[in-house]
């Protein structure tokens, strides 16, 4: 019981800076981006995207998630596809 106990507090003190670092899974590591309009002329309406952290697993566009400001799920691979070497 008290192995368990220690095993419980051990994963709980590496596991939770990580969730924390990551948002835990909410939309809070998100940012908004500004409209603008590009150099040919195309108006781009102000959106918000998530934080970049080195991942495609918990990015809205990412097949699995759901973007929560349109709803639309992702359609993108959780991985990118292998390159040839040369």
């Amino acid at each position: 019981m008290r192995a368990t106990f220690v095993l419980a507090i051990a994963l709980g003190l590496i596991a939770g800076p990580a969730l924390a670092k990551s948002g835990g899974g909410s939309a809070r590591g998100q940012y908004y981006v500004r409209s603008y309009t590009t150099h040919s002329g195309v108006y781009v309406p102000g959106h918000y995207n998530t934080t970049p952290n080195g991942t495609r697993l918990d990015n809205w566009s990412t097949v699995g998630n759901v973007n929560p400001h349109t709803g639309k799920p992702g359609d993108k691979p959780m991985w990118k596809p292998l390159q040839p070497i040369r």
